[in-house]
């Protein structure tokens, strides 16, 4: 193919056969009986079951066109053997044949340690052993992969020989110095740039695939132009630069805002932050908030400091026995209380204290996310403790808003409860009785339906758009009527409308799950099929030419 050629237009392209003929009948050729070394870099097209091509076939056609050439003197080196491909490599700048030709052309491929005879000529056959050793030897090491160039004569006689140049004694000039400066601050740049692309990537939501796409792109197309040589400077700059300027901007996401950007439940599975791990980092755990009883669902029988609190494993005794026994509360021994019970103390704390106990301090505020998630999480456990009280007590320990755009959607939810709690303290309707239960029972519905939209495979995203725009549709429905509820009637209806929207936002998991894992097994699959379609290719391609024709 030439440089204006259309690689999809075959009526652009330029047949070895007739350039190899145009070489042999040329008239210096043809008349002065020169001799002639044709050397072929071919092989970039490696087989692509995907593209439906399962063998090239080219370096077999190759060969057999150039064996039935009647002409005499006339060899051709081809990169590589039939199968194989024809590797680049951007830190010798260029590709691995063409490097190891120029160095056997210097003079390389007559000394002794080689194929050749230290004559300071440099032979036909000097250059094809030193060529094949070479850059066989460089890709094996260096890529883990076989290529080995082939030479091919013209005619039946493939033993031929001839010399081709002198040694030379060239050696590099200041020039070829600052361009070999150049070429390896180059291949720093892009080094530094695939790993600030590992690092944008684990940054950008994985359902913005569209962007990622693009950055890649610009990446592999920028390592191509500096494989391809110094002539592209100019256009390798361009498309660093344009990576460079992605890198800095701002990660923009295709969901709304109102969902991904402040959403625990995205937060913690499309971008990787493992609640689990915050919370624990934090000295969180809802695993060590299990008290000795279960308190009454009244805010009045709230339980006492956390100090009091066991955990699992401890002595379970309650204090009443204690006393009974003629033991003080100070003699029990218990373990110190774990950040999660201080903080569960101090929130539940009704102003008694026991005698002898100071009442509980403040705990400290820990990661504004994982206080959130953390008390989010445990009110959707707790019914009896979503009370305007300790909403209050919450809402003054993690303090005011710092910024409306870096507000999670459950520290918002949780706010909104609160309001409605201490608006609705005063109006004695029948309803309120069911409120606590009601919005403990919506923390859960609202954290399973996020949760169940939360993809991290960017095309099951597209399939659950619709049926996930409906569901959080759902969950704003019936927080609506969670507001408007007065009468006991409401109350029922609220609740089998909280049951169905759980069971539906557990149809939409059983769904995502089930797409994630097709698109996953799908990408395997994709994986695996090509090298299966080029291991059973081989055989049948050598036997289509003794099948009959039809």
């Amino acid at each position: 193919l030439f440089a204006d050629a259309d690689p999809l237009d075959d009526e652009t392209w330029v047949p070895l056969s007739q350039v190899l003929t145009a070489i042999g009948k040329h008239a210096i050729v043809d008349t002065h009986h020169a001799r002639v070394l044709v050397i072929l870099d071919t092989g970039k097209q490696p087989p692509d079951f995907r593209c439906g091509l399962l063998s090239s076939g080219f370096i077999d056609a190759a060969r057999d066109k150039i064996k039935s050439l009647d002409f005499k003197n006339l060899a051709v080196l081809l990169s590589c053997d039939e199968d194989q491909s024809a590797w680049t490599a951007p830190e010798i700048n260029g590709t691995v044949f063409g490097y190891m030709v120029a160095n056997g052309l210097q003079g390389i491929a007559d000394e002794r340690t080689g194929s050749g005879n230290g004559n300071t000529r440099v032979t036909v056959q000097e250059l094809a052993g030193f060529v094949t050793t070479a850059v066989d030897g460089y890709v094996r090491e260096h890529r883990g992969r076989v290529q080995q160039p082939i030479l091919v004569w013209c005619g039946e006689e493939q033993n031929a020989d001839f010399d081709l140049c002198f040694k030379s004694s060239y050696t590099s000039s200041a020039a070829s110095t600052e361009q070999e400066k150049s070429r390896l601050a180059n291949i720093k740049r892009l080094s530094i740039a695939w790993t600030e692309f590992d690092k944008w990537n684990q940054r950008t939501p994985s359902y913005d695939s569209w962007q990622r796409a693009k950055v890649l792109a610009r990446l592999t197309r920028a390592e191509q132009l500096l494989w391809a040589g110094t002539a592209y400077q100019k256009q390798f700059t361009h498309e660093i630069d344009l990576v460079e300027r992605v890198f800095a901007e701002p990660v923009t996401s295709a969901w709304p805002d109102a969902i991904c950007g402040s959403s625990l439940a995205f937060l913690h599975r499309v971008h990787g932050r493992d609640p689990i791990a915050e919370r624990s980092a934090s000295g969180l755990s809802l695993a060590s908030e299990s008290q000795p009883s279960q308190p009454n669902t009244s805010p009045a029988a709230a339980p006492g400091p956390a100090v009091a609190m066991t955990s699992p494993g401890t002595d379970t005794k309650s204090d009443n026995s204690d006393v009974a026994d003629g033991k003080k509360a100070s003699d029990a021994l218990s373990p110190p209380p774990t950040p999660a019970q201080q903080i569960i103390g101090w929130l539940t704390f009704n102003g008694q204290t026991k005698e002898g106990q100071p009442p509980p301090e403040r705990p400290g505020l820990p990661r504004r996310s994982a206080a959130v998630g953390f008390v989010y999480a445990w009110l959707s456990d707790n019914s009896q403790f979503v009370n305007a009280a300790v909403l209050n007590r919450f809402l003054d320990w993690i303090g005011p808003v710092p910024d409306p755009k870096s507000v999670t959607r459950e520290e918002a939810l949780l706010r909104t409860i609160q309001e409605h709690l201490q608006l609705i303290s005063g109006w004695e309707l029948p309803a309120e009785k069911y409120f606590t239960q009601l919005w403990s029972q919506y923390l859960q519905a609202a954290d399973a339906c996020e949760s169940a939209i939360a993809t991290v495979e960017p095309r099951a995203t597209h399939c659950l758009e619709r049926h996930a725009a409906q569901l959080l549709v759902d969950l704003q429905v019936v927080r609506d009527r969670i507001h408007g509820c007065q009468t006991d009637r409401d109350a029922s209806d609220c609740a089998i409308d909280l049951d169905e929207l759980q069971a539906a936002a557990q149809k939409t998991l059983d769904i995502r799950d089930r797409l994630e894992r097709a698109w996953r097994l799908r990408d395997e699959l994709a994986m695996e099929l090509p090298t299966l379609a080029q291991w059973i290719a081989s055989p049948i391609a050598r036997l289509q030419k003794k099948l009959p024709s039809t």
